[in-house]
């Protein structure tokens, strides 16, 4: 919430990762029960359509393959995955139970399920998708790290942590960004229990294997702040401000940071460029709060562009 930046830098709403970007798309190979030829072909385009990102052609695809044939698990499992990515969360979540109902012991319905589940807030029922997933693989690091994202937001941080340290162990095949996300997620956990110290050095991680990680800049400019180490948030924040230049949180925070620090100009100027960014992204309830701000310091309130 824009409100958590506004007077206190220390209450700032700190980034938590989606699952959305660890979905995985099923292939024909990790599927059971064979398929008929007329039925293969709308299930081949089907994947070929989710593979280029046109998911509108896949959900058609596969439907068409399950009219053919009901029986066809992958066809629901894809549709599921389609559907996710076009958020449309409940119908994917009874795609993919309609799947398993059929006898997917798929790791992968299961893991969209999860993801489905997660996005609808149903926790407990995501973190019991991931319990099978790790039933089926375990050691998919995909199934630890969500199942991690599910404790969290049940305030089960230890849980978290635990499974965010079974994530990393077996995430050689994740890629760097993906291990990242991780350390992140993880360091926010940690600071979710107050352990300042902890929760930086899993930012450090972050940035060490991902130097473009904005969110782990993001974050631990935050930590920093909390643990009174300002210039080093005010160079992250810069360098989130380097990778996202159109990050009006970034601006308003950095500002506030150079008021800290005795800059009133630089607090002016990012404050500024803040307001200017809510506006142009719609947020307009965040811009008024920032010129409310300016206001409150008497800066003069004047928007860019």
């Amino acid at each position: 919430m824009v409100k958590s930046f506004l007077g206190s830098l220390v209450s700032l709403t700190l980034v938590v990762a989606i699952a959305a970007g660890f979905w995985s798309i099923p292939t024909k190979s990790s599927q059971a029960a064979p398929i008929a030829p007329t039925n293969f072909d709308a299930f081949e385009v089907g994947v070929q359509a989710i593979q280029r990102g046109d998911y509108q052609r896949a959900i058609a695809d596969f439907t068409r393959s399950i009219e053919t044939d009901r029986h066809v698990t992958a066809a629901y499992s894809n549709r599921c995955l389609a559907r996710l990515y076009l958020g449309d969360t409940r119908q994917a979540a009874e795609d993919c139970t309609q799947a398993i109902q059929q006898g997917s012991t798929s790791v992968e319905t299961y893991l969209n399920r999860g993801l489905a589940r997660y996005r609808l807030r149903e926790y407990q029922a995501s973190i019991a998708d991931f319990d099978r997933v790790l039933g089926l693989n375990i050691e998919d690091w995909r199934g630890y790290y969500n199942r991690g994202l599910a404790w969290v937001e049940l305030s089960k941080y230890e849980r978290a942590i635990a499974d965010f340290d079974r994530a990393l162990h077996y995430s050689n095949s994740a890629d760097k960004s993906q291990q990242a996300a991780i350390y992140t997620d993880q360091g926010l956990a940690y600071l979710m229990l107050e352990k300042t110290r902890e929760a930086i050095d899993n930012f450090d991680q972050a940035i060490a294997i991902d130097d473009r990680s904005s969110r782990a800049y993001y974050n631990r400019a935050c930590t920093c702040h909390r643990h009174g180490e300002f210039q080093q948030a005010l160079r992250d924040f810069t360098r989130v401000i380097e990778l996202e230049p159109n990050s009006a949180q970034a601006y308003a925070n950095r500002g506030f940071i150079h008021e800290n620090l005795g800059n009133a100009s630089a607090a002016l100027q990012d404050w500024q460029t803040a307001a200017e960014l809510f506006r142009q992204q719609g947020q307009i309830t965040a811009s008024q709060q920032i010129r409310n701000l300016l206001e409150s310091r008497q800066f003069p309130v004047r928007l860019i562009g």
